[in-house]
């Protein structure tokens, strides 16, 4: 038995993951124009739903306040991201039931979703903000299936079958 198609398929993906970590880093670098921040925003929030693993929620109903900075220093972009009964849903403002909050920028989230960077680097490097409720806070990029470091981005599972 040939190992040559496994090979091939594995160059496949090594080979989808760079393209959607250079493109994620475009897009990332997009967030500083005029005007795409708000269409960088509408992405984000259409897409975290769809990133949603409900296998690693489990049984899991919790609130997360997710703010997002403006580039340009103005007020954050806040809403909550709801975790309930095995689904997820994304709700415009805040809510004061929430036990965490996030901060982020846009570009370093569309940095973690391709892939580029893991979310512990954010946090280290202050770019990801987690207040609140510890063991909840490090349970949100694992509901996402973000990595712990570069590597596979989530996306990836969005295209294969059996997800």
């Amino acid at each position: 038995m040939s190992t040559r198609p496994q090979v091939v398929k594995d160059a496949g993906r090594s080979a989808a993951q760079r393209l959607v970590q250079r493109g994620g880093a475009g897009v990332a670098r997009m967030d500083r124009s005029r005007g795409a921040h708000a269409l960088l925003l509408q992405a984000v929030y259409l897409m975290i739903p769809r990133l949603f693993d409900s296998n690693s929620a489990g049984d899991l109903d919790a609130k997360f306040e997710l703010r997002i900075r403006d580039p340009r220093g103005g007020d954050p972009d806040v809403s909550t991201v709801v975790i309930a009964r095995r689904r997820c849903r994304v709700v415009p403002g805040p809510d004061p039931s929430t036990r965490v909050a996030l901060t982020v920028g846009v570009d370093d989230l569309v940095r973690m979703v391709s892939g580029e960077v893991g979310w512990p680097q954010l946090v280290s490097a202050k770019r990801l903000v987690l207040w609140g409720d510890p063991y909840l806070a490090l349970r949100f990029p694992l509901l996402f299936g973000l990595a712990k470091g570069a590597g596979e981005s989530p996306l990836l599972a969005l295209v294969r079958p059996g997800r």
